[in-house]
């Protein structure tokens, strides 16, 4: 931890969380708290006293988590579906999808919040086309943040490295890695026979 309201000579300005073993990501949840994710467990931090003020159990294997704006809860991803945590109440609901890769939430078309997984993420090339291989193709799942119903795989058809859902506005961008693009979600993915439309080249894209 930092405090940048400190002189960079005092001692005090930079700190270890103590009581965490082996984090794998730290999510920001309204400023006033992190949630520390593990193989296995979130890990609440109250980051006024970088104190641990609770440890929620989650499916092991974790892969990525997304807070949920405007609200104390995150979404996780990990080797069984998505876990939806609630830091208030200290509660996990687990929509078992199978294995998850990437996670973001944002407003789904009716306005609610939506946690968007990505199944199958098709890692960049370590060498641009033609020089470095490229394929596959992923899909997509949702789970509504406040039942964590899930909806089928949708296929993409395309290989996709990462996914991010605007906090308003319903849309939902997806980096490309072998066609070396940034897409935004072009139709109704409640169906079956999303599209892809093009926002911009990028080279072996990577993350959003």
């Amino acid at each position: 931890s930092f405090d940048p309201t400190l002189d960079p000579r005092d001692p005090r300005f930079q700190g270890t969380l103590a009581g965490i073993t082996a984090p794998r990501f730290t999510i920001s949840v309204g400023g006033d708290r992190l949630a520390v994710v593990t193989d296995s467990q979130v890990h609440v931090v109250e980051t006024a006293t970088n104190a641990i003020r609770g440890m929620i159990p989650v499916p092991a294997g974790t892969r990525d988590a997304a807070a949920v704006p405007g609200t104390a809860k995150l979404a996780v991803a990990h080797a069984a579906g998505i876990t939806i945590v609630d830091l208030d109440t200290s509660t996990a609901v687990t929509a078992d999808v199978g294995p998850v890769d990437r996670v973001t939430v944002g407003p789904g078309g009716d306005g609610a919040l939506v946690a968007y997984g990505l199944v199958a993420r098709v890692a960049p090339p370590d060498l641009p086309p033609p020089m470095g291989a490229c394929d596959g193709s992923s899909s997509l799942v949702r789970v509504a943040i406040d039942s964590a119903a899930a909806s089928a795989p949708i296929e993409l058809g395309e290989a996709v490295s990462d996914l991010a859902a605007a906090p308003d506005g319903g849309l939902v961008f997806a980096t490309l890695p072998c066609a070396g693009q940034v897409a935004r979600l072009a139709s109704d993915i409640d169906i079956a026979g999303v599209t892809l439309e093009k926002v911009s080249d990028l080279e072996r894209a990577s993350a959003l």
